[in-house]
């Protein structure tokens, strides 16, 4: 049988990751995404989708290094507030010309424009 989960790809994580004496630290993110998914969860307190136990999978962008991440954690992925975390680590000119050149400027002015959806 094949395991149902949840996978959220989005820009960035719904939590700033952080290093701080040699510990990860996590701070939510705002944003509308974050907040109505994290509203879902809690009210789905058994955390179970279909029945079946599953943590969310969350991909996204991370604030921290990929060196201080990996040094870090165990494995790629990190689990906190009942989401399995899987940072993608962007070099920040890449980061700054895609989400703030052309999703920014391009894609979310085009999607606004467009009212009969």
């Amino acid at each position: 049988m094949i395991e149902k989960r949840l996978i959220i790809v989005s820009n960035r994580l719904p939590f700033h990751i952080s290093e701080k004496k040699g510990n990860l630290v996590f701070s939510p993110s705002g944003g509308g995404l974050v907040s109505s998914i994290k509203s879902y969860f809690e009210k789905k307190r058994d955390g179970k989708i279909n029945g079946r136990k599953s943590l969310p999978v969350w991909v996204g962008t991370s604030d921290i290094s990929e060196k201080k991440f990996r040094e870090q954690a165990k494995s790629g992925s990190v689990i906190h507030d009942h989401f399995n975390l899987h940072p993608v680590f962007l070099p920040k000119v890449t980061k700054d010309k895609y989400y703030n050149g052309f999703c920014n400027d391009t894609i979310w002015p085009l999607l606004e424009s467009i009212s009969d959806f």
